[in-house]
């Protein structure tokens, strides 16, 4: 039988924060909630402030794991003069500041979003280096260096494919329905594929690594065993198919290049990760903290 131990969750009433607690919880573990909307039974704080993220803390005794998943995404307003990759990097800095040295594992969730504008044409494999274009790209390697630099015994980064369950697919929806429309379906053609995420195997991940006993900064690329077409995604939504061929978007993709650095690095990760093939190959590997 495996050993009780005491969870703290971070951003646990988000999508993948609930899941969590709930199977963290049907295992036996304690489980400790904190997020920043006030909840009866909950710890209740503001990561980005710090002076009550560290006295929050400093009242939680016998942490033996910190699941963070704590973050704000695309499209959320953001704290007056924060950019996404500046509030999740504060958030992060507060936390680890908070817990002063006293949790030995972590694991973080980051995201594939930091590979910018690599080649997805094969499996892309884990990278420890990557180029990201975008603040939330930005802001997750920081984090991630944050945590394999925090002095932690264990430390376990698991960039994540789009994540989703037939309730949430917002994620999904953007690769499927036309920009500024409800119900007009674009059907790529040749369809690309996509690594996704079924939030039930990131569960399963996160309950056997509660277990583990591996020492050391480690890095996980998750995502479901096979890629998904889009011209199945296409079918979990009501509407009309317009045919989209892919060569007629490549114009796109070129004029995209007189833009400015910053929009035309954008716009083309956004083109690539829609019109081609994205997939992770699900893996892990051990790195070191410089």
């Amino acid at each position: 039988m495996n050993a009780k131990l005491k969870i703290l969750v971070t951003g646990a009433n988000g999508f993948i924060g609930r899941k969590l607690v709930a199977a963290l919880d049907a295992a036996n573990h304690e489980v400790v909630r904190l997020q920043r909307k006030h909840e009866v039974g909950v710890l209740q704080c503001d990561l980005l402030d710090s002076v009550k993220t560290e006295t929050v803390l400093k009242n939680l005794e016998g942490i033996d794991v910190l699941v963070h998943t704590a973050a704000m995404a695309h499209g959320q307003k953001l704290p007056k003069g924060h950019g996404t990759d500046s509030v999740n990097v504060q958030m992060t800095k507060n936390l680890i500041n908070g817990l002063k040295g006293s949790v030995g594992k972590v694991v973080f969730l980051s995201s594939v979003s930091i590979y910018g504008l690599e080649n997805f044409s094969d499996d892309l494999l884990l990278q420890k280096n990557p180029q990201p274009v975008t603040g939330y790209g930005r802001g997750k390697l920081a984090c991630e260096g944050l945590f394999f630099r925090g002095g932690f015994t264990e430390v376990h980064t698991l960039r994540l494919s789009p994540v989703f369950d037939k309730l949430h697919l917002k994620d999904i929806r953007k690769r499927v329905v036309l920009p500024g429309t409800r119900g007009i379906k674009m059907r790529i053609i040749p369809p690309p594929e996509y690594s996704l995420l079924h939030i039930s195997n990131l569960v399963e991940y996160v309950k056997d690594l509660m277990t583990s006993n591996n020492a050391g900064n480690w890095l996980h690329h998750l995502s479901d065993p096979k890629p998904y077409s889009q011209r199945k995604i296409c079918e979990w939504f009501n509407g009309i198919n317009l045919p989209v061929p892919v060569f007629l978007t490549r114009p796109l993709y070129v004029v995209a290049g007189l833009l400015p650095m910053r929009i035309r690095c954008r716009f083309r990760e956004s083109y690539r990760k829609l019109f081609e093939t994205t997939v992770f190959g699900q893996s892990k590997f051990q790195i070191d903290d410089n």
